[in-house]
């Protein structure tokens, strides 16, 4: 009879501590793997991508890896992974080999804000937004390129 309780028990513990754990972590509302509705989205202009997929990772307590995965209309698969830790505070971070200063927070549980610096100047500013039901994830971003004219984009994910 014992052994019966045990085998019940054992799980539910299990299964206690994993919740645990995550509630302890803080685990991001936003992990998980995203595909772009490029019919839904609203790219910058010369846009030559078929498919991206966005995978969400919680690696510390406010830190997160956003791996995309992209493929072009030619056919070439394309790999850029960030580290983000959404804490209000500046740090540096490599993209496609070019080196900018990010300022990443989060003002609610839904939503992540990301301010990237080229040379000490603002290149970008990006808003993250989970839907209430957590089934759609819209960027919406200013770009200023620099000596160029500033752009709007919006990209929604689904899971």
């Amino acid at each position: 009879m014992r052994n019966k309780a045990w085998r019940r028990t054992v799980p539910a513990l299990l299964a206690f501590s994993f919740a645990f754990t995550s509630m302890m972590l803080g685990a991001d509302m936003l992990t998980g793997t995203w595909e772009l509705n490029i019919g839904k989205s609203k790219p910058e202009p010369g846009f030559t991508h078929t498919r991206i997929t966005l995978t969400i990772e919680q690696i510390g307590p406010k830190t997160t890896r956003w791996t995309f995965d992209h493929l072009t209309k030619d056919k070439e698969n394309r790999r850029v992974e960030s580290v983000f830790t959404f804490d209000g505070q500046e740090r540096p971070i490599q993209i496609n080999g070019a080196n900018f200063m990010v300022t990443a927070g989060e003002p609610d549980a839904s939503t992540r804000t990301v301010l990237y610096k080229k040379d000490g100047r603002v290149s970008q500013e990006s808003t993250w937004k989970l839907s209430s039901d957590g089934k759609v994830l819209t960027l919406t971003a200013t770009h200023r390129p620099e000596g160029k004219q500033a752009y709007d984009t919006v990209f929604v994910y689904e899971k």
